[in-house]
């Protein structure tokens, strides 16, 4: 669904699958095999900071719902089936430790 510089220092991938129920399982990847995790805002290598764009999933996959930057999304953990919280527009920037990987279940809420 979307490369972030390949080969560079914060290289980030973000897969996207639709689900039978509509909703989507979403993988974001941290490619890069750098150093320790720092927050977001001082992060310079190390643990990538991720973000989603729902819009980036409407435009993949012809959905007009994550096209709608009105629309209300649910996100939820798949990892530990925790709720992540309800979001618009889009899902926040969140540290993804070198080759780790976060999977979460995007739900378009009515």
């Amino acid at each position: 669904m979307s490369d972030s510089s390949p080969g560079g220092l914060q290289w980030t991938q973000a897969w996207a699958k639709l689900l039978r129920d509509g909703s989507y399982g979403v993988l974001l990847f941290n490619r890069g095999a750098w150093g320790g995790c720092l927050p977001c805002a001082q992060s310079a290598q190390g643990c990538a900071c991720i973000g989603l764009q729902f819009s980036q999933i409407g435009k993949r996959f012809n959905d007009s719902r994550f096209s709608d930057p009105k629309t209300k999304f649910k996100v939820r953990y798949t990892q530990n089936h925790s709720d992540a919280g309800v979001y618009q527009g889009q899902f926040p920037r969140v540290l993804v430790p070198p080759h780790g990987s976060l999977l979460l279940r995007v739900t378009a809420v009515a």
